[in-house]
């Protein structure tokens, strides 16, 4: 055949595929999904309608795969740094750029081309250098600080000076004078009542009062930077030193031989009825109502059945579209739309028809938010004394000493399916004692997978459990508790060292200031100060030149079955934006890791997709652990979806769903520190191995299951045992030649900077655990 007729032929064959594919019914892809319910008020469920039969956008002749982005600029290549593989702006371009099968080589780094042993498989190369770094005089550095070796005492510049006040105690283990340590906004001062309604209300601990956290001034030289995140990036003083007796004392903790008396009967204490008391007394500063405890455990008196009807009755009764008919309801004909580009939806432009009674002037200040934070844990739980220090911890200083902006609870998974939980109040009340130790009980919500059967029958069958499933539980609690506008998700074996409301605000914070323009690329990378630079301005515009003329993420996907709800950009093209679309808007999502693209990758469970475009070509973005903060609006679109049959894995599911609509998600980089003096570079190379320096997008991925070895190192993450060990250094316990008190009498007393610990899993703690009243007065 002559090569002219040949080139005809293939010319045509690709134009007849184009045509058939840009005409194929387009319902034929995943699960059409009804009305979304976005609710806002306790008592007002609040839906937005999604639509069928959107298009798949096609970009150059082809469908979206994982890579392909909302924004497709017209210069199709960009310039990259030597070494990295050059991308061509194209989603199948993508695809190639990585090799399908095990690599011998990192890719590409944000900095220079690396030279390896090809020869040698890269988990080896890995582990290679990890041995030799163990070998270097300042290996395991970060082992071993103490209260004998802090720097950068009175270094607190550019932080609230009432936060720290001294306290006047003196301790025989220490010379230095610790501080009390108050993070909470004045809330007497004018600036805050000119901001805020309703007046802030002292609320009551188990004792007299909530007295502050002490903490002492400085850090341990061996913890100055972290290697991954920082702390000015989340504007956290770093310049604190938490110790164990200080910290955990008014929480149970006392040390062995310790000169305090008394005891408290913990059993006693009722920490639900505190949270609760404590919201209701502060309700006017609050746009939602307070729920109160015989409400709780997800409608325990009726069956599951029972349970759906009712839900399903009352979301049909409030619909916006039942609403609107009558044409006398305000909120209904404005929450209808679409959010704005400032991503304002209906719940911040509604009329403010529920405010309890408030004046007209009080309508113009701003309410503030509630949190939930679920603490998650199942039949095989061991409670230990710690783990009960640490939540008492988190109920005072989230809850308590908040005036109720956040609420603490227990998510209890019962593994037995077999017990009628749901369907006979006493076994649930006789499941719940045997459970959970009798202080949490009444903050704790029961379930199992059997219930989520019921609910989502359209879901993958014997996909219900928690490992595969994680979020319907923490669905169907916000559906039960809607008075919350954010809901944390958080893992029991994880630790803070620090102050739980400091932490918490300065995550959300950070999120909110965080622009969308280039949001996605900054989150699906570990962020490594020594690489990347600030973060704010050189983080930023050396992405933005990364990626110049290449696609990027602008707005919310757009395929078949997903009306997204998201807000349109402002501006068609990123570029005419400065930075301004996204800032002082509050993130739907928060994830404490990166947030990647899991094409090449091979993570566990990457496929399980269904619904949608299928596992093949859904569009998709993955986090590599679960911990984190969804807004209710988030939680009621992954409800929709789940009821339409449209499921996600769990570790996809937030952040998929929040691409897909054009939601706000925002990975928080954390401080995280290593066990090995790593240089920048090497550590940008396992950390962020992607072609364009991500931590995703290649099977060298740190998260793929060949290289999560990785993570052996590190305060937080998977499969790691320095959590624990540095962890149990902090208690007071020996641990591989550190810690305990015989090397404390040489060494001094162990001191932490605020830190999230992860996994922290089979802590001993002293044998003495008593309560001093004294420790809680205010």
């Amino acid at each position: 055949m002559p090569p002219r007729l040949r080139s005809s032929l293939a010319v045509a064959f690709l134009l007849l595929v184009v045509y058939l594919v840009l005409t194929h019914d387009a319902v034929n892809f995943g699960n059409p999904v009804p009305p979304i319910v976005l609710t806002d008020a306790a008592t007002e469920p609040q839906p937005l309608p999604l639509d069928q039969g959107h298009d798949v956008v096609w970009i150059g002749g082809q469908s979206h795969t994982h890579m392909t982005p909302a924004h497709h600029p017209s210069t199709p290549t960009a310039t990259v740094d030597a070494g990295e593989l050059v991308w061509t702006g194209t989603p199948q371009a993508a695809k190639e750029a990585v090799p399908p099968k095990e690599i011998n080589f990192a890719p590409g780094t944000e900095e220079e081309h690396w030279d390896t042993d090809m020869t040698q498989p890269l988990h080896a190369q890995y582990q290679e250098e990890y041995a030799r770094l163990g070998k270097q005089k300042d290996a395991g550095k970060i082992f071993g600080g103490t209260l004998s070796n802090l720097v950068d005492s009175d270094a607190h510049a550019g932080f609230r000076a009432a936060a720290l006040t001294p306290t006047g105690k003196h301790f025989d283990f220490t010379d230095q004078e610790p501080l009390n340590y108050n993070p909470y906004p004045d809330y007497l001062g004018e600036h805050y009542k000119k901001h805020y309604q309703g007046d802030f209300v002292d609320c009551a601990g188990p004792g007299t009062g909530l007295g502050d956290v002490e903490v002492f001034s400085g850090h341990s030289q061996s913890l100055t930077y972290p290697q991954l995140g920082a702390y000015y990036v989340l504007d956290m003083d770093s310049n604190l030193c938490f110790e164990r007796e200080t910290r955990l004392g008014p929480y149970g903790f006392l040390e062995p031989g310790s000169k305090a008396t008394g005891s408290k009967n913990w059993d006693t204490v009722d920490w639900g009825q505190l949270q609760e008391t404590c919201a209701k007394k502060n309700q006017g500063r609050f746009n939602r109502a307070i729920a109160t405890f015989s409400t709780l455990h997800m409608d325990a008196e009726r069956s599951p059945q029972e349970n759906i009807t009712t839900q399903e009755k009352r979301v049909r009764e409030t619909t916006l579209l039942e609403r609107r008919t009558t044409r006398k309801d305000a909120i209904a004909r404005r929450a209808v739309k679409k959010e704005n580009h400032l991503g304002k939806s209906q719940i911040e432009t509604r009329d403010h028809d529920d405010l309890h009674d408030m004046t007209t002037d009080s309508q113009t200040l701003k309410p503030h938010a509630r949190t939930a934070v679920l603490l998650r844990a199942n039949s095989t739980r061991v409670w230990s004394e710690n783990d009960k220090q640490n939540i008492r911890a988190m109920v005072a200083e989230l809850s308590l000493l908040s005036g109720g902006e956040y609420q603490v609870f227990i998510l209890f998974q019962i593994l037995d399916n077999s017990k009628p939980i749901f369907s006979d109040p006493e076994v649930y009340s006789a499941t719940l004692r045997a459970s959970v130790p009798q202080e949490f009980r009444s903050m704790t919500v029961l379930y199992n997978d059997q219930l989520f059967e019921d609910i989502y029958t359209k879901t993958q069958p014997g996909y219900h459990s928690d490992s595969d499933s994680h979020w319907l539980p923490v669905q169907k609690f916000a559906l039960d508790y809607s008075g919350f506008d954010y809901y944390w998700n958080w893992d029991l074996d994880s630790r803070y060292t620090g102050h739980y409301y400091n932490f918490l605000e300065k995550l959300g914070e950070f999120a909110d200031m965080q622009p969308r323009k280039g949001l996605w690329e900054r989150n699906e990378r570990y962020y490594i100060p020594e690489i990347h630079g600030a973060y704010a301005s050189e983080f930023r515009s050396r992405l933005e030149l990364k990626y110049a003329g290449a696609p990027t993420q602008w707005g919310p996907l757009h395929i078949v079955t997903v009306d997204a709800i998201g807000p349109n950009p402002p501006v068609d093209d990123p570029i005419d934006d400065n930075y301004e679309w996204g800032v002082h808007e509050q993130a739907d999502f928060i994830s404490l890791a990166p947030i990647f693209n899991t094409i090449s990758t091979n993570i566990a469970n990457k496929d399980d997709v269904w619904g949608y475009l299928g596992p093949e070509v859904t569009p998709r973005r993955s986090t590599h652990t679960l911990q984190s903060r969804l807004s209710k609006k988030l939680l009621q679109i992954m409800h929709a979806e789940n009821l339409a049959g449209n499921h996600l894995g769990s570790h996809m599911a937030p952040a998929t769903v929040s691409l897909l609509h054009g939601l706000k998600a925002v990975y928080a980089p954390h401080p995280i520190f290593l066990d090995r003096e790593w240089k920048g570079k090497s550590l940008n190379r396992w950390f962020n191995p992607g072609p364009h320096g991500e931590s995703g997008s290649t099977q060298a991925s740190p998260f793929s299951t060949d290289h999560t070895q990785r993570f052996q190192g590190v305060t937080w993450g998977t499969n790691s045992d320095v959590p624990t060990k540095m962890y149990r250094h902090w208690l007071g316990l020996e641990d591989g030649g550190i810690g305990g008190q015989k090397w404390e009498k040489t060494n001094g007393r162990t001191c932490l900077p605020p830190m999230l610990l992860y996994p922290v899993q089979d802590v001993e703690t002293p044998p003495q655990s008593q309560f001093s009243p004294s420790q809680w007065s205010s």
